[in-house]
């Protein structure tokens, strides 16, 4: 009795595609057309058919496994194999029908066939990525906007409804392959069956390209989008709007709208990652004598505390008053620098005043200088 799990080299617990790709595998390397005259691998070939007949047939694989070669099936296995049968392909020994015939089924079909078949049979593609720059004000770059850009895309064209087609023409038998979608392609010994590149292995040719878009399904079009620009971007962060870059050819889907963002400076804000750091000019007796001042924030003016004598160069922290995380939804925080501006001394009355405080407040600020 024959062992066709051992002949394939699979197990009983082996799915029907990992039945099916070892067989490929095996048939590959057995094949007559690839061995001529090589009698071993052609009865090797044969074994190799007539397990896999077997044991890709639910039906005859479940009446192996209870009763083995024994079954009603076997006369009829034993009679194709020698036929070679080949998953829906038959050669009789001599090959005359040749590798060629069964080159898509095992090795996945000719290296041409893609572009030639996407190229001839309108097959849906996805649109193009379109790119757009669009300048923002620090303020809008933070807090987020939406707003409005006028784009040129590729649009579905509405002549052929993006076919590419003449609406009013038919298509018409392939004169290459006459209809059959397959060419025959040799090389040296084998002869390959390979799909028509006239028609794209389709058998027909379409009709006439559409007068509007030349065939290509779509038209250029000035587009006005609406975008939302989310808060927190920074310069030169890009926003992805899905399904806003050129339409799908033939049906396909749209590219991406990917918008690269430039942001101009602010007259006193700068920005460090979330936090925002701005400097703030206080006067001689706020330093001293400390008080509340007003801070500009991105949410309105707010009061800080100053304590008395602080220094120029001090910094201080209002917390959540920076850059809003579009993600989470938290903010950075407000960083002040303290900066002493003292007063203009063009007035006389002012610099008598100066000199009657250093008078009543003598002390040396660079004394932790002097060695």
């Amino acid at each position: 009795m024959s062992d066709y799990y051992k002949i394939l080299g699979v197990s009983k617990k082996s799915t029907a595609a990992e039945i099916k790709k070892t067989y490929r595998k095996l048939a590959r390397k057995y094949h007559p057309d690839l061995n001529p005259g090589d009698k071993a691998a052609e009865k090797k070939f044969k074994e190799i058919t007539e397990a896999y007949e077997v044991l890709n047939d639910p039906v005859k694989k479940k009446e192996y496994d209870m009763y083995g070669d024994l079954g009603a099936y076997s006369n009829n296995s034993r009679s194709n194999a020698n036929a070679h049968n080949f998953d829906g392909f038959n050669f009789n020994s001599s090959g005359s029908n040749s590798f060629g015939d069964i080159f898509e089924t095992i090795f996945g079909g000719y290296e041409g066939q893609g572009k030639s078949q996407s190229a001839s049979s309108n097959t849906p593609m996805r649109g193009e990525e379109l790119r757009y720059s669009i300048n923002l004000g620090f303020i809008d770059a933070v807090k987020g906007i939406e707003t409005s850009i006028q784009i040129n895309r590729k649009d579905k064209c509405n002549t052929c409804s993006g076919k590419g087609i003449d609406p009013s023409s038919k298509k018409t038998i392939c004169p290459y392959c006459k209809g059959s979608g397959k060419t025959q392609k040799q090389t040296g010994f084998m002869k390959f069956a390979v799909p028509c590149q006239a028609c794209g292995g389709t058998g027909s040719l379409p009709g006439s390209n559409c007068k509007v878009c030349h065939g290509d399904g779509r038209v250029d079009k000035l587009t006005k989008i609406r975008v939302r620009i989310p808060q927190g971007v920074d310069d030169q962060s890009k926003v992805r709007i899905p399904n806003k870059g050129n339409a799908g050819k033939f049906g396909g889907p749209a590219g991406n709208l990917i918008i690269t963002i430039n942001v101009t400076k602010h007259k006193f804000y700068r920005r460090n990652g979330m936090n925002l750091e701005i400097i703030l000019p206080i006067t001689f007796s706020e330093s001293a004598l400390g008080g509340k001042v007003e801070v500009p924030t991105l949410d309105g003016k707010t009061l800080l505390k100053l304590p008395p004598s602080t220094s120029s160069g001090q910094k201080m922290r209002l917390k959540g008053k920076g850059v809003g995380n579009n993600k989470t939804d938290k903010r950075g925080d407000l960083i002040v620098e303290i900066k002493i501006v003292p007063p203009s001394i063009q007035d006389i009355e002012v610099r008598k005043l100066l000199k009657e405080i250093d008078k009543k407040a003598t002390y040396n600020p660079r004394e932790e200088l002097v060695e």
